[in-house]
């Protein structure tokens, strides 16, 4: 089984969650109380984040420390039909998000080779 790189997750996840909420890593570390420079090596795999700072950013990222730490990445899919929906076109969202995540992370791909 191939190892997870766990920091470079976890800090994909929290930047990942930054954009979403509109919130800047200045605002992220002045919340967990760490250095610019800190959370920019915390967000890039580089350092560890201590458990009192990964307290701190479930709570400002309004999450879990459990969904945080997970182990593997989400590719998040809605398989619920609209009215009116067909699977067809459901199907071709889910790949242009599958798409999506795989020009995000191009690292994955090379798995597979």
């Amino acid at each position: 089984m191939e190892r997870v790189d766990t920091r470079k997750l976890l800090g994909r996840r929290i930047q990942r969650l930054l954009d979403e909420q509109g919130k800047s890593v200045r605002q992220w570390g002045e919340y967990i109380g760490r250095q610019l420079s800190t959370c920019y090596s915390i967000l890039a795999g580089r350092s560890h984040l201590r458990v009192e700072d990964l307290i701190r950013t479930a709570e400002f990222l309004e999450v879990s420390t459990d969904y945080l730490l997970r182990a593997e990445e989400e590719i998040p899919i809605y398989l619920r039909l609209a009215p009116g929906e067909s699977r067809e076109s459901v199907a071709k969202k889910i790949m242009a998000q599958v798409e999506e995540y795989f020009q995000k992370h191009p690292e994955l791909e090379k798995r597979g080779e």
